[in-house]
C-alpha cells in the first residue's frame, strides 16, 4: 500500500526553505563585506 504524498505541498515547502537559505547567505555576505577591510584579509 503506497501512502498518499502531497507532492505540491512538499515542493512549496522545499522552495521556501531554499529561498530562506539564500536570503540568509545573502544577508551574511552583506554584513561580511561591510565589516571586512582589505588589509585584514592580507596575510603578508
Amino acid at each position: 500500500m503506497v501512502p498518499d504524498v502531497p507532492w505540491e505541498r512538499l515542493a512549496w515547502l522545499g522552495a521556501g526553505a531554499l529561498v530562506a537559505v539564500l536570503v540568509t547567505v545573502g544577508v551574511g555576505l552583506l554584513f561580511l563585506r561591510a565589516s571586512t577591510a582589505v588589509e585584514e584579509l592580507r596575510t603578508t
